[in-house]
């Protein structure tokens, strides 16, 4: 949780009506957890949504606590297009929503012609089709009512296509290239939308599902940012109206590497060539 005692001074959210509502799905671990408490801190109330409704509930209660904030839980299963679409329903029937972070991902470890369908239908469900469909459910109020912001957590892998996560990268770049055209489309500054994408971030990511066996060690620690870091960041974002976030100064350095052609090829075979020597899946 970030303890700066200026974070939540004069920004952005402090416009927000403390009557206002924040939807951050994922919101039970991770970079959805730490959006959840900078808000509140802002006095935002929260809507979290999540599949372990025992632990929301509980972030829930602390953050009514902490902050004298209003929030709500909903438990749903992302990934089910049914649950979905009565999720969206009934958030397009909230005027109070003035913040969606759409936040909830997961990693899928192994090549694409190998990987189980049914897992590559639930990383697209969650990552592609379930942000759209918030987005449309919400941005209608936001642009009736001329006030909103809309964060969708993408990753620096979106730009860096890497052996073993085809799928995640093309994902994660279609939440890239859905916020810079809302952008264009809806063309208003009072309705922010970002694309926000960290690199190795100290999260619960890299230790469940796929990633179980996953060790942080055998990624150099110069690399890892805390999650408390990267939301403050996105956050201060807003008000410079940047579409596309990339935390951290090494980060930006890597994107900027990889769009030189010879090399990103280079870079590219050495991690195929090292890639396939191990197990992936």
């Amino acid at each position: 949780m970030n303890n700066n005692p200026n974070y939540n001074k004069k920004n952005l959210l402090s416009n927000f009506t403390p009557s206002s509502f924040a939807v951050i799905t994922g919101a039970s671990s991770g970079l959805g957890k730490e959006f959840a408490y900078a808000l509140g801190k802002c006095g935002i109330n929260t809507l979290l949504i999540a599949r372990r409704g025992d632990i929301i509930m509980k972030i829930s209660k602390d953050l009514t606590e902490k902050f004298k904030t209003k929030n709500e839980i909903y438990v749903v299963n992302l990934a089910d297009l049914n649950q979905v679409e009565k999720l969206a329903d009934f958030l397009s029937k909230r005027e109070d929503i003035k913040i969606l972070i759409n936040n909830a991902g997961f990693g899928l470890r192994g090549l694409f012609h190998e990987i189980e369908p049914y897992k590559e239908l639930n990383m697209m469900m969650v990552h592609m089709i379930c942000p759209a469909r918030l987005i449309r459910a919400i941005l209608p109020n936001m642009i009736k009512n001329n006030c909103g912001v809309i964060i969708n957590v993408s990753s620096l892998a979106a730009f860096i296509n890497y052996f073993g996560a085809s799928l995640y990268s093309s994902t994660k770049r279609f939440l890239v290239e859905l916020s810079k055209s809302l952008k264009f489309e809806i063309n208003n500054p009072n309705i922010k939308i970002q694309a926000l994408c960290p690199g190795f971030v100290h999260t619960e990511f890299h230790s469940v599902g796929d990633y179980s066996n996953f060790s942080e060690k055998s990624i150099p620690k110069f690399l890892w940012m805390n999650p408390d870091k990267v939301v403050e960041i996105s956050l201060k974002s807003l008000e410079k109206n940047k579409i596309i976030v990339i935390p951290g100064t090494k980060n930006k350095f890597f994107k900027l590497i990889f769009e030189i052609p010879i090399i990103n090829y280079i870079i590219k075979k050495i991690i195929s060539k090292k890639a396939k020597k191990i197990k992936l899946t």
